[in-house]
Order: C-alpha cells, then structure tokens, then sequence
C-alpha cells in the first residue's frame, strides 16, 4: 500500500502517458428533474441508465439550458457524459487511462476536494475505508 502510493504520487506530478478513448456514444435517459439544484441526483439518474459504474467527480448543471455534464472515473478508466435534459439524449466518451494513472486516482481519492458529491460509488467509500485503516495501522 505504501509502495504503490509512493509510486502515484511520481505519476501524479510526472503525468506523460497518452490517453486512448472513443469518438462518442449517444443514448437515450429519462430523467426525472427533482425540485431545487440537486444536481447529484440527476447524475446518479443517469449513471444507473448508462450502466457505467464509476464516482461521480464534480457536476456541472445549466438548469436553465437544460444541460448537464460529468465525469464519471475509476482507478485506469474515465468517461464524460454530457447530457441534454430536454431531448434526453446523453453523449458518453469513454477513454482507458491505463494503470499508472489509476494509481494517480487511487492516491487521489478520497481526497479533501469536493466533499460534498464525494464517496458516490460505493467502491469509492470502500477505498476510503481501506486507505484511512492503513494510515493508522501504520501511524500507531
């Protein structure tokens, strides 16, 4: 655990690998829009149509415009999602970042940033267990 959090931070301030991703892929979402700007819920509407699992990073939402847009990432894997909430049309590009930069997002999260939307997926909040246990197995 030391070792391979040791390694991400190289990674994390040396990034240099390319990224691989598609051009795109379009799909039809039904999202029921809650009261107020509870963004999170609407992403969470739509990462279960999608069927792509992943923590759910920062949320931009234009209520007005009927736009909404985020990325969805886990440890070698990202995707964006942009979807227009007045035709119901969600556009997803997915890209494969590979191993070292999953070791960049393992070192990442849970992190201090964004605390209000963070530990979304459930395998996120299980990170966040296993590295604060190993942080204090080790300090005491």
């Amino acid at each position: 655990m030391v070792v391979v959090f040791a390694l991400s931070v190289i990674f994390l301030n040396h990034a240099f690998l390319p990224w691989r991703g598609n051009d795109g892929d379009t799909l039809r979402v039904a999202v029921a829009l809650p009261e107020g700007d509870n963004s999170l819920d609407i992403a969470k509407q739509v990462r279960a149509q999608v069927g792509l699992p992943g923590e759910i990073d920062f949320i931009q939402f234009d209520r007005a415009k009927g736009k909404l847009s985020f990325p969805l990432r886990r440890p070698g894997w990202e995707a964006q999602v942009r979807v227009d909430l007045t035709t119901g049309v969600a556009t997803i590009k997915q890209k494969e970042t590979g191993i070292w930069d999953g070791m960049v997002y393992l070192h990442m999260m849970p992190g201090p940033h964004n605390v209000a939307i963070r530990g979304n997926w459930f395998l996120t909040k299980a990170w966040g267990w296993v590295s604060d246990a190993t942080v204090y197995l080790i300090c005491f």
